[in-house]
């Protein structure tokens, strides 16, 4: 999915000095909680994924403010290690169903998700 592209025009900023943010979980979402004095608290419940792209939006903006220069790989890399990550737990696991089902020794089974796991890290 493509990032949305903001026009900078259209952000009408509140005061920061009266404006705070938290972030928690609640019903397997990420939440974030937006305090502005003398308003509403804003909840936004994020998935868990969107909730990591989020961040590492936010972190890359942040490193380019602060340094003037977009972040290093390695500061990307544990995003691309967590969606590797999520790929294998749903491939493993449906090499584990499967070939448990068709009565596959342990072994051969262990041999099949090492595999899997090579080839999707290769």
């Amino acid at each position: 999915m493509a990032e949305p592209q903001i026009n900078p025009a259209d952000i009408v900023l509140p005061d920061i000095d009266k404006c705070q943010t938290a972030v928690g979980q609640k019903n397997g979402y990420v939440v974030l909680g937006i305090f502005e004095e003398g308003k509403d608290v804003r909840w936004v419940p994020l998935e868990p994924t969107t909730a990591l792209e989020v961040g590492e939006s936010m972190a890359k903006n942040s490193y380019e403010l602060q340094y003037g220069s977009t972040p290093p790989a390695s500061a990307l890399k544990a995003s691309v290690l967590e969606k590797k990550r999520q790929v294998l737990i749903i491939r493993c696991g449906n090499i584990i169903r499967q070939l448990g089902e068709r009565g596959k020794k342990p072994e051969y089974i262990a041999e099949s998700v090492v595999d899997a796991c090579l080839n999707e890290l290769a």
